[in-house]
């Protein structure tokens, strides 16, 4: 609704209250307190009225400009002027901006037309200033957010979120640790895990431990990060079949809820630990400038902050809040607790053999089994079933709980463990012993499959009836004789005088070609016909 068109709504309203009865003062205060403007307003608009006729009502009251210095910004200094607003908001000043027309354009208004226009450019289009000055901002505040990203999760293990972020804690060494989060998104239980930095290998221990304690979920939404999309978090969902969802990059929105989560941690625990290093870039920038100033007073900046957690003690009170205060209080999206809400979701899906995750969490290691077994480590590691493989690349898992043994995988099928003897103190001659008689035992089922493959086929006899049957047909097609030019050299004429007594041609006499009987005989034939 426009200026004027709000005030004809006024005044027509104070005229209805004339109409029934009330005075002209009393009807214009009753209107304009109705609609938050003075009762002197009303009776001005409601005069300036009287006497027009009605298709002039609206335009008489559309509000008019402002009086004073009119306005000299042209077209391009305007454009010029909202490029530099939108570019370097909030970063400009409006001395600035005079001075950049003036050398631009060699002239420029008054600085008072500048922050009129500013002020009103602002005002118009904070959406565009938004979304080009804060992205990240922009997104929180003015994005749409009408659906129930509730709904993405149908059940208790459904549908997990993982992120790392670094702690908003100083440790007493001075550092600050990574910190990888784990939340279930239909009951919003949690873990964490505390690390050096955000690696593959952490994040696979947390699945492992989030497995053992919560059960197997069908799907993980995680980024595009390094360590999300490493070979052994790939292999170790891909082999425990869960979906993994990629967000799409720089898109932190897509997975809402293990992002609030970390939020919620940095407020909730994080800012009320020793060693606080302030959850914004305000709150840190400020405890910068205190740290620089002890530094140069020779203080540690770990004693500055009252840093005395050390990354197991961080831990522990990470796994606590997580369990007591954050896992056991009410959830208004939920209505109850996350630990409540986890109960009410049915029995989850156990691992039947935890031990087995420790094997997937090892990232595997191609390797070529050779006669002496496989070398990792300048050890050799030997099994009675790898006698089966010599030659062929496996894959290998080591295992942490004992160095003298290693899992082999052939074709992603487990084939055998198997272990060093000079680590493990296994007898080196028993296995070899049992490895050849395997194969001994092998190659007699070989040598018997190959026999009787030859007894069955007869392979040696393959060529001879290839022959036989190419003789057989090409006995079928006869080819008829032709007519062609005797090849004479004199050593020809000589070898052949000395085999039959025939005296040698005459190289320089050129004697008629000689026709053979058959052609002769065939031509008499079909001659005497024609006669």
């Amino acid at each position: 609704m426009t200026g004027g068109a709000r005030r004809l709504l006024i005044v027509d309203e104070a005229l209805r209250l004339i109409a029934a009865g009330r005075t002209a003062a009393e009807a214009d205060a009753e209107a304009a307190a109705a609609h938050g403007v003075s009762p002197q307003s009303v009776a001005r608009w409601r005069r300036r009225l009287a006497k027009l006729e009605p298709e002039q009502r609206l335009a008489a009251l559309e509000p008019r400009g402002r009086g004073g210095r009119p306005s000299h910004l042209g077209a391009d200094e305007i454009e010029y002027l909202a490029a530099q607003i939108v570019a370097r908001d909030p970063h400009w000043t409006c001395p600035a901006l005079q001075r950049e027309l003036l050398e631009r354009h060699g002239h420029a208004p008054h600085i008072a037309q500048i922050q009129r226009f500013a002020r009103r450019f602002r005002a118009e289009n904070a959406r565009l200033l938004s979304i080009s000055g804060d992205p990240d901002g922009h997104r929180s505040r003015r994005r749409p957010a009408f659906g129930d990203a509730d709904s993405a999760a149908a059940g208790l293990n459904d549908l997990w979120e993982l992120d790392s972020t670094i702690a908003d804690v100083m440790c007493a060494d001075g550092r600050r640790r990574a910190l990888c989060a784990v939340i279930d998104v239909w009951s919003r239980r949690c873990l964490f895990a505390v690390a050096d930095t955000s690696r593959a290998i952490v994040i696979a221990a947390l699945l492992r431990r989030a497995i053992i304690e919560w059960g197997k979920p069908n799907r993980v939404r995680v980024d595009r990060g390094r360590d999300y999309t490493s070979r052994l978090v790939s292999a170790f969902l891909a082999a425990l079949e869960i979906e993994a969802i990629w967000c799409t990059p720089y898109a932190p929105y897509e997975k809402p809820f293990v992002e609030r989560l970390i939020g919620t941690i940095s407020t909730d625990l994080f800012a009320h630990l020793p060693g606080h290093t302030g959850r914004d870039l305000f709150q840190r920038k400020k405890l910068e400038a205190r740290r620089s100033f002890a530094e140069r007073r020779g203080e540690a900046p770990a004693a500055l902050l009252q840093a005395t957690l050390t990354p197991e003690k961080l831990q522990e009170r990470i796994d606590t809040w997580a369990e007591t205060l954050y896992g056991r209080r009410t959830h208004g999206s939920l209505g109850m607790s996350p630990f409540e809400k986890a109960l009410s979701g049915g029995p989850p899906r156990k691992i039947a053999d935890p031990r087995a995750l420790d094997v997937l969490l090892e990232p595997p290691e191609p390797k070529r089994v050779t006669k002496k077994g496989i070398r990792i480590d300048r050890g050799r590691y030997v099994a009675e079933l790898l006698g089966d493989v010599i030659g062929e690349w496996v894959e290998v898992r080591r295992d942490r709980a004992d160095y003298g043994r290693i899992h082999v995988f052939l074709h992603d099928a487990f084939l055998c463990t198997a272990e060093d003897p000079d680590r493990t103190g296994a007898d080196r001659a028993e296995i070899a012993a049992a490895a050849q008689a395997r194969a001994r035992a092998a190659d007699r089922e070989d040598r018997e499959f190959a026999r009787e493959l030859r007894r069955r086929w007869r392979p040696e006899e393959a060529m001879d009836r290839v022959l036989a049957a190419a003789a057989a047909g090409a006995e079928k097609v006869v080819a008829l004789p032709r007519r062609g030019a005797t090849d004479d050299t004199p050593a020809l004429a000589a070898a052949a005088e000395a085999a039959g007594g025939a005296p040698a041609p005459n190289p320089q006499r050129r004697e008629a070609p000689r026709v053979s009987a058959t052609i002769t005989a065939l031509r008499g034939r079909y001659q005497g016909d024609e006669e």
